[in-house]
């Protein structure tokens, strides 16, 4: 028994040894690693709004100052666009503002009769400057100037759908005409009655610009020139289509005040 002793005293001090090593040499605690600030989304930059495509309106007004802008000397030395004849006589004695149009609208390709525009789409008025005094169809009928006249183009257009968009070009010199015309657009040119010289009465102030009426008032589609000859070429409601001189016809448009209107085709603005 006494031999046992010693060793039950071993193995306790040995046990107790186990015990406080366990006790001060713990395994480390397992280290939890820090938790990162939650990182925010990248910002996208603010969008731009869409753009509205240009209207009509905008790219036709574009195109016009463009041909305006063409110097003189770069224009072709004769131009001319194919454009119908056509009589105002006997339907509309005193219609020939609307025959003019009528001439210029069916140079794009469309097939109007010539008592339509005057039928359906003449603008009237009291003031010869904004619509139509009198009756077209009637010898009493007075006349139309620019403005008006492009009213009535555009009361067309809008019936229509016409890929056109009609200009007041009053103002204009020839030379400026001579632009559109090598572009594709026929004028509509108030000028006299067989190329007589105007007889002016009284004007009136309309938007900046003095109209005068005249008692011989007529108008025509002026359709090509030809600086090598000297001429313009007309299709006039009286008389048809012919060649006066531009240095005789320029006279008459400076005279009268420039009176003239265009359409520009918009099919190809799209």
């Amino acid at each position: 028994m006494k031999k046992l002793i010693p060793i039950i005293v071993i193995l306790s001090v040995l046990l107790c040894s186990c015990s406080l090593d366990g006790l001060f040499n713990k395994a480390p605690e397992p280290t939890v690693a820090p938790t990162e600030a939650p990182t925010e989304a990248p910002t996208e930059p603010p969008t731009e709004p869409p753009t509205e495509p240009p209207s009509i309106k905008d790219l036709a007004k574009a195109r016009y100052k463009e041909i305006l802008a063409i110097k003189d000397d770069e224009i072709s030395a004769a131009a001319s666009v194919s454009v119908d004849e056509m009589y105002q006589s006997p339907e509309l004695p005193t219609g020939c503002e609307a025959v003019a149009l009528t001439i210029a609208i069916n140079s794009f390709g469309y097939d109007l009769k010539k008592t339509d525009v005057a039928s359906d789409y003449l603008e009237y008025g009291d003031d010869w400057i904004t619509g139509f005094v009198g009756d077209p169809f009637r010898w009493g009928g007075a006349g139309i100037c620019p403005p008006g006249l492009v009213k009535t183009a555009g009361n067309f257009i809008k019936d229509k759908k016409a890929d056109l968009y009609p200009f007041d070009t009053t103002g204009k010199k020839l030379s400026d005409l001579y632009k559109l015309i090598d572009s594709g657009s026929p004028v509509v040119v108030w000028t006299t009655y067989y190329m007589s010289w105007p007889q002016l009465e009284y004007g009136r102030e309309y938007k900046g610009h003095t109209y005068t009426w005249y008692d011989n008032e007529h108008c025509v589609c002026l359709y090509g020139y030809d600086k090598n000859s000297g001429v313009v070429k007309i299709a006039d409601p009286l008389r048809g289509k012919i060649s006066v001189s531009a240095y005789d016809f320029e006279r008459i448009y400076d005279a009268i005040g420039r009176l003239s209107m265009t359409l520009i085709n918009t099919s190809d603005l799209r």
